[in-house]
């Protein structure tokens, strides 16, 4: 990591005079997510920033389903507009000074948003820098969603709608693609010549340039990267069966960890998912130590990782720290089956399933590819030539040029 200054530069004199950004927000806003979208800083840039949750608009039935226990409902960038009529009249009308980021792929269901905001004089940006390995090839994939027809038409409607050109959907191109690494530019937009993709990183390496000047104390620790698998609210807000019940997935879990615990002496702490609520469940880690919203720190004293295919494994890739990823029977015939090896397979690794134990090799799976590494590091966290400046420093920069769009 570079040990370039952090620098920030309050006032700006652009162009097109951007004053003004708008996120349009499809998922529930938290405290979480201002500081990871660094509302703060941009203001501080002289930007003024709102926050439109439209997701009612889009689907009244979706806030019901689940509200954040951390929601941002008193940040005063926050505005929720519950009316259809009203929010796309409201987006219709953007002028161009403000610049407008919908934190939304373009599937069928955020359709209408991005057709009102090409109805707008305003120019948008899609981000991009979160993205995630594929977890099937061309060929395999439509294989796998022809077979999911049968039970959900839904989604082959999907996949097959995605691959219509963009040119036909009456959506004007984006100006701004937001990226991390090399391979994170994949997601559906509309483009042209005038598209640019600004290079940035992930929103994890933030928190990564944040703490690279505090003092570093390697802990004996084993640290697992909650995803909430059983619980995820995401199941409950899109209406999904969740991949593995309670009952399949922590039993076999904490039988591994006591093998990790008994074999190499490390102590395992459970990093919470951020979305997690297990003061609501009953104990199913065993008693051991539980940590929500330090991940990144967990990670940096850590000697070893066990995950799945948590976006937080940016965190030992960048720390360099050795992973096991974990899969069961269970997990590994759901959807998520293909994602945790894919994702393991950038790293080097192959799944261990955590319920067929007999033949495990504990210490050689502690080994680390730091050629795996780097590559993945190249193609989903941060270019090599990318600045170590915050992300949204990257992006705020960019919009006080004079030379945008």
């Amino acid at each position: 990591m570079s040990s370039e200054k952090i620098t920030q530069s309050p006032g700006f004199s652009t162009g097109r005079n951007i004053r003004r950004i708008v996120f349009l927000l499809s998922d529930p806003f938290t405290w979480r997510d201002y500081d990871r979208f660094g509302i703060k800083l941009l203001e501080e840039n002289g930007f003024e920033v709102a926050l439109w949750d439209i997701r009612s608009a889009m689907n009244p039935s979706l806030k019901s389903r689940y509200s954040p226990p951390d929601g941002a409902g008193e940040c005063k960038n926050l505005e929720e507009i519950r009316d259809k009529k009203e929010a796309f009249a409201k987006i219709r009308a953007i002028t161009a000074e403000t610049f407008v980021l919908p934190l939304m792929g373009y599937c069928p269901q955020t359709r209408q948003v991005y057709k009102a905001v090409s109805k707008s004089t305003a120019s948008y940006g899609v981000f991009m820098a979160n993205a995630l390995p594929p977890t099937l090839s061309a060929t395999k994939g439509l294989v796998y969603y022809i077979k999911k027809t049968v039970k959900n038409p839904r989604i082959a409607f999907t996949f097959f709608y995605n691959r219509i050109p963009l040119s036909w959907s009456g959506i004007k191109p984006t100006r701004l693609i937001l990226a991390g690494g090399e391979r994170s530019p994949v997601y559906p937009c509309r483009r042209d010549g005038k598209t640019e993709i600004l290079w940035a990183h992930s929103l994890d390496y933030d928190i990564c340039l944040k703490n690279k000047n505090l003092p570093l104390q390697e802990k004996n620790t084993a640290v697992f990267l909650d995803e909430y698998y059983p619980f995820h609210p995401d199941y409950i807000y899109l209406g999904l069966k969740p991949p593995v019940t309670a009952e399949q997935y922590y039993p076999p879990l904490n039988r591994f960890f006591d093998r990790v615990e008994k074999e190499l002496g490390l102590e395992i702490v459970i990093a919470e998912h951020p979305r997690s609520a297990y003061e609501k469940h009953p104990e199913y880690f065993s008693g051991r130590k539980r940590i929500k919203g330090n991940t990144a720190n967990l990670v940096r004293e850590c000697k070893l990782v066990l995950a799945h295919s948590s976006t937080a494994l940016n965190y030992p890739n960048i720390y360099q720290k050795p992973v096991i990823f974990l899969t069961s029977r269970s997990i590994d015939a759901s959807w998520l089956g293909s994602a945790i090896k894919a994702m393991a397979c950038w790293f080097g690794k192959k799944p261990v399933f955590v319920d067929e134990l007999e033949t495990l090799d504990l210490k050689k799976e502690c080994q680390t590819d730091l050629e795996a590494y780097k590559r993945y590091r190249q193609a989903y966290i941060k270019t090599d030539n990318s600045e170590d400046l915050l992300f949204w420093q990257i992006v705020a920069n960019r919009l006080k040029s004079s030379d945008f769009p």
